[in-house]
């Protein structure tokens, strides 16, 4: 019988002495995960600059959405909606009451619009963004939407930021409303500011 088909069929003890055993000896394992770890060691902090840039672009994009829906609910209610902006506490809310607190979760001062006979509140809050911050400079912090022409009154614009990534949610004084990507952001996809 040749050699190669022995060492085969005799699996179930020690190889003969003129097999080839081929395996993976403790020095080969040892330098294969060394290379594994240092690739994965070089790829963390682009995960941890994608998973910024996605956490950012998530937040922008909600708070985007909330002011199209206080712009859009104007008309339906035939009210002009407040928008209301609080950096230190991370939450933007709207309601028919001006100034409403977008961090109350209930009551007449909080950021609800009636529906179907139910306050329901209307805030997005940085609970779910943690590492992101906002800032903004409309004037006292805040805008109002003019139920008849859409116009907000002021404009102005909230910087959505989290390390080198920073994208605006810009509303001018026409209603228009966009999103932007600072100067010098890390983040594509956008048009810059």
């Amino acid at each position: 019988m040749p050699t190669s088909i022995s060492c085969v069929l005799s699996f179930h003890r020690l190889p003969a002495t003129g097999c080839n055993a081929r395996g993976v000896t403790l020095i080969e394992l040892l330098v294969a995960v060394a290379i594994l770890a240092i690739i994965a060691l070089a790829a963390v902090p682009s995960y941890h600059a994608y998973f910024e840039r996605a956490r950012v672009r998530q937040a922008a994009e909600e708070i985007l959405g909330l002011i199209l829906q206080a712009k859009a609910e104007g008309p339906i209610r035939d009210q002009n909606l407040s928008l209301v902006i609080d950096s230190s506490a991370w939450c933007l809310g709207f309601s028919a009451t001006p100034r409403c607190d977008c961090t109350q979760l209930a009551g007449d001062s909080a950021c609800t619009i009636e529906v179907a006979g139910e306050p329901v509140r209307q805030v997005v809050s940085g609970d779910d963004f943690p590492t992101v911050a906002i800032s903004s400079n409309f004037p006292g912090n805040s805008t109002s939407f003019n139920r008849l022409r859409g116009n907000a009154s002021p404009g102005g614009s909230i910087a959505v930021i989290s390390g080198n990534t920073r994208v605006e949610v810009r509303v001018g004084v026409s209603g228009r409303v966009r999103l932007c990507a600072a100067q010098g952001s890390s983040l594509g996809g956008y048009p810059s500011c």
